[in-house]
């Protein structure tokens, strides 16, 4: 629900007349992070490391005065999720969205929105089953992808389920990551039950 919600509160917030620039996953405009590419994923989450996981993109981070920028996934999906991938160990995974905030401008207000699942397993299925009919050349690409880092040989995990079960293992250690963040964050459980609601509490978390 990442994109959905970024979409959402964009448009949102753009409704009450506030200067908003929205900046989705792959867009190859967003200021901050690694890129996203099809063609360069593997060698990206390889060079998910504390040495040269790219700092400065976010240092460099401009917000205009009484404007918002939403950045979706970027903070901690595309540091320590690859970075767990590739092998490093809890405590490098942990530090590294730590580190990205501290790199950010304090003048900069950061807020994180954080959604979870009581049944996360189950989620998981039910995003690949929706995404299996929508674009079905992204599962057997994601599973060889996955299949092919430090993670899934350390682990002796292949296929759909090496690629449920490493998500599984993700899910453990965000909740790690999140609870060391010093930034105001606002955790929605089970967004999907009642959309309109995470979305209240959402847009009111952004706007205060």
């Amino acid at each position: 629900g990442k994109s959905t919600t970024a979409e959402v509160l964009s448009r949102k917030l753009t409704d009450k007349g506030l200067n908003v620039t929205h900046h989705v996953e792959s867009d190859p405009q967003n200021p901050v992070g690694l890129p996203m590419s099809l063609i360069e994923a593997d060698n990206t989450i390889k060079s998910t490391t504390l040495a040269r996981y790219p700092f400065e993109t976010w240092e460099n981070l401009f917000v205009e005065l009484d404007s918002f920028m939403l950045i979706e996934a970027r903070l901690i999906q595309n540091s320590s999720f690859w970075a767990m991938l590739n092998g490093e160990n809890e405590k490098k995974c942990i530090e590294l969205p730590r580190k990205i905030l501290n790199s950010i401008s304090k003048d900069i207000e950061v807020k994180l929105i954080v959604f979870s699942q009581t049944n996360p397993e189950s989620h998981i299925y039910n995003v690949i089953n929706e995404r299996k009919k929508k674009h079905p050349h992204w599962l057997p690409y994601i599973c060889d992808l996955f299949d092919k880092q430090k993670w899934a040989k350390n682990n002796q995990a292949r296929g759909i389920k090496g690629f449920v079960d490493a998500q599984l293992a993700w899910t453990k250690l965000f909740s790690r990551i999140v609870d060391n963040l010093e930034c105001e964050r606002i955790l929605i459980i089970d967004p999907h039950t009642d959309w309109d609601e995470a979305m209240n509490k959402a847009l009111k978390f952004s706007l205060v």
